[in-house]
């Protein structure tokens, strides 16, 4: 059987609405005093700051190419867990580092603004680490999902594999995974901005970079040059020198220097 186009874009629709768009934190997102004032930062090396500040763009891997090889099996494994327990009710009752300042309002509007069809869309939230909400939010997609599977094999002649509902249902868990961590991880207080291809075809843009003798999938995303408002010069030895080249730099790339506050760490360098 085949997917019918028209049931899987309007359950795609259905499940953006209602479970991915409130990933996002919506007291950061729709409140005004917040909004302007918030910043973000982004750790990198230097060709990464070299990258950004010279290209305008960020590379954007892939999530399933993420640093943190469990991020994306802890979702799954919770899943499980919680997947099994409504089984179980439904049958008993049936040094190289540089920190880059954002000002969030203008990076997000950057991002968001003047889209073209085929753009990708920016989700941005706080990353979830409170085991409590992460529970809420998949008990809620997956109870929708056994209901749906209920109903269907019910009736007879169901094929799970073209129903437009589930595998849709799948991708927000997919986007979850982005978004929930252990809490053991909570004091790294992690805010992330991860983009959606609401066209299937569109997805297939991308380029490679090499990492580790890995080819890494990533997306160029063009950004606001005007959102940085600072670099942090990570620990090392000889910040004075790092402090004055790093000044030339953006200069050079005409940022107005006035609006990019250069600092230093206030950690200690350790030999």
């Amino acid at each position: 059987m085949t997917i019918d186009p028209f049931e899987y874009e309007k359950y795609k629709k259905y499940f953006f609405a209602n479970y991915i768009t409130v990933i996002s934190d919506q007291d950061l997102l729709f409140s005004d005093e917040k909004y302007n004032k918030y910043r973000v930062h982004h750790y990198t090396n230097i060709n990464g700051l070299d990258g950004i500040l010279k290209e305008g763009e960020f590379w954007v891997s892939q999530a399933d190419f993420l640093n943190d090889k469990t991020e994306m099996k802890y979702t799954f494994d919770m899943s499980k867990e919680i997947f099994s327990s409504i089984c179980k009710e439904k049958k008993k009752s049936q040094d190289d580092g540089y920190s880059i300042t954002f000002k969030f309002k203008e990076l997000f509007d950057g991002l968001t603004q003047d889209r073209n069809s085929g753009d990708p869309l920016p989700i941005a939230s706080k990353v979830i680490y409170e085991k409590s909400e992460q529970k809420s939010k998949l008990l809620k997609l997956l109870s929708e999902i056994i209901d749906r599977f209920e109903d269907k094999t019910n009736k007879g002649n169901y094929d799970v594999n073209s129903d437009g509902f589930i595998i849709n249902a799948i991708t927000v868990l997919e986007w979850y995974s982005i978004f929930f961590k252990d809490e053991c991880f909570s004091q790294e207080e992690e805010f992330r901005i991860a983009f959606l291809y609401l066209r299937n075809r569109d997805a297939k843009i991308y380029d490679c970079r090499i990492s580790n003798g890995t080819f890494i999938p990533y997306v160029k995303i063009k950004i606001d040059c005007n959102s940085v408002k600072g670099v942090t010069i990570g620990p090392k030895n000889n910040m004075d020198i790092n402090k004055e080249g790093l000044r030339k730099f953006p200069w050079k790339h005409e940022y107005d220097l006035t609006k990019v506050n250069i600092s230093k760490s206030k950690i200690p360098y350790r030999y």
